[in-house]
């Protein structure tokens, strides 16, 4: 079982699997940030990948990545209170998403799938 100490300095992302060049564009943003990255979701027994709005972006081939905070025994429970929040990991996170996303937007091509070439930007 996951506690928020086990997750205190990772994040989860979802998705990373059907992209390599996504989450390698990931690893590199990170290495400012040092998270620990953990790309272990994508199809675990809970199937959290498969219920997000992500999935129908997946299945036609087109990379997509969500970042979660991990589980914990308050998840989605009343007791999952915002004063368990640790605003300093959401901070570094947004850090990490912003950056990777400046760096995709800046790269000559955009990340594909194994299913999908990369089609190189006007």
């Amino acid at each position: 079982m996951q506690t928020a100490a086990s997750n205190a300095n990772s994040v989860h992302v979802m998705g990373s699997s059907y992209s390599p060049d996504l989450a390698e564009a990931i690893r590199k943003s990170n290495r400012e940030i040092d998270l620990t990255l953990r790309m272990d979701y994508d199809n675990n027994a809970s199937n959290l990948l498969r219920r997000s709005d992500h999935w129908p972006f997946l299945q036609r081939g087109v990379p997509a990545v969500f970042f979660h905070t991990g589980l914990h025994p308050d998840y989605h429970t009343q007791f999952d209170r915002p004063e368990k929040i640790d605003y300093t990991k959401v901070e570094r996170i947004a850090r990490l998403v912003y950056q990777t996303s400046w760096d995709l937007a800046q790269a000559d091509s955009r990340p594909g799938t194994p299913e999908v070439r990369q089609i190189p930007l006007p």
